[in-house]
């Protein structure tokens, strides 16, 4: 019997929400590593890319990038855009890659969220709000990643934990442990 609770991955999508919205305004401005902030809405876009991808980690990723928009001092419209891409490209899967695999999701994540945070420093430069290219890579674009990474770990953790939300018709769960079965008989 096949059972998909839509409620379940809503439920997931808003908690995840609120934790990243409210470390986003709270917790990012009191956690500068040199110049660079941890990006709570990336983490989030990222988790649900990760996590469901199709259309509903695209959207979930365009209303994080928003969000971090209006609250930030950047162009609006910037990270909505980069983090729409970005879901568009880790999300293609349409399963959850968190779940099933979770040193893959890591290794993606940390790929995507310095190629992101990179993409909106450069924009940021060009504009005119960054400053020097060594400023905005070496105190704004790397200590940011780092902190992306860092802090991706703890819902790398917990969307691992709420299980596979594809269909399992019968195969096993990749991760699972497995009992061997060696026979000490006749020993």
């Amino acid at each position: 019997m096949i059972v998909n609770d839509t409620n379940a991955r809503r439920k997931v999508a808003l908690i995840s929400f609120a934790i990243c919205a409210a470390c986003q305004v709270i917790l990012a401005p009191n956690l500068p590593l040199a110049n660079g902030r941890p990006n709570f809405m990336l983490i989030f876009a990222g988790s649900m890319a990760l996590c469901y991808g199709g259309t509903f980690g695209i959207l979930a990723s365009f209303g994080a990038g928003l969000f971090f928009d209006i609250v930030s001092s950047g162009p609006v419209g910037l990270m909505a855009f980069l983090f729409t891409l970005m879901a568009a490209v880790i999300g293609r899967e349409d399963r959850n890659v968190i779940a099933d695999a979770t040193p893959q999701a890591l290794r993606i994540f940390c790929l995507a969220a310095p190629a992101v945070e990179l993409a909106s420093q450069l924009v940021l430069m060009a504009i005119g709000q960054g400053g020097t290219l060594l400023d905005t890579l070496g105190l704004r674009w790397l200590p940011a990643s780092v902190l992306d990474i860092v802090f991706f770990l703890p819902f790398l953790l917990f969307l691992s934990r709420t299980g596979s939300r594809s269909p399992q018709l019968g195969k096993k769960k990749t991760g699972a442990l497995k009992r061997s079965k060696i026979s000490t008989r006749g020993l």
